[in-house]
């Protein structure tokens, strides 16, 4: 029920519940999650990755690739980069951790704001995915050139992809 002067339907919500919006997307509801993100008057950062999310999950690539920009202009311009010292543990986790699909995780504004650097490295991996689907081979090896030494998985592999078409 709404109450009066409330402009805001339960359809299209002024913002949306990042801890819901994950476990849609993490229980493999990108229907609902699309129509509550795209549907939002306000989207966060966070937000907008997980719309990038299911828009890749419907496999509209350059649709992704668009919002794509969108999102790592704004991690850009209005997260403030933080350095964090990484000690030995973290090190040894961060080299299996590239080795996996994290960056296909929902995040949270929390996320966001706490892990810019690695929520900008993991746009570039969306979108180096969209490039390898569409075939863009060109884009592939410009994108991934942000991210080489990091022995990203998917990076390597679409990389490698592109080098063999490019043949």
């Amino acid at each position: 029920m709404l109450l009066k002067g409330n402009t805001t339907t339960p359809e299209f919500p002024d913002v949306v519940n990042d801890t819901f919006i994950n476990l849609l997307i993490t229980n493999n509801q990108y229907t609902e999650a699309y129509t509550l993100l795209s549907g939002c008057n306000q989207l966060t950062i966070a937000g907008s990755y997980n719309l990038i999310l299911c828009i890749i999950q419907a496999e509209e690539y350059t649709q992704a690739i668009l919002k794509a920009d969108e999102v790592f202009r704004l991690i850009q311009t209005r997260v403030p980069q933080t350095n964090r010292n990484e000690n030995e543990t973290v090190k040894m986790l961060r080299t299996k951790q590239c080795r996996l699909d994290t960056y296909r995780a929902p995040v949270t504004l929390e996320y966001v704001k706490t892990f810019p650097g690695i929520l900008r490295e993991s746009v570039l991996r969306l979108k180096i995915d969209c490039y390898r689907a569409t075939g863009n081979w060109n884009k592939v090896i410009e994108t991934a050139s942000q991210l080489i030494c990091k022995e990203y998985k998917n990076v390597e592999t679409a990389l490698q992809e592109a080098e063999n078409k490019l043949k």
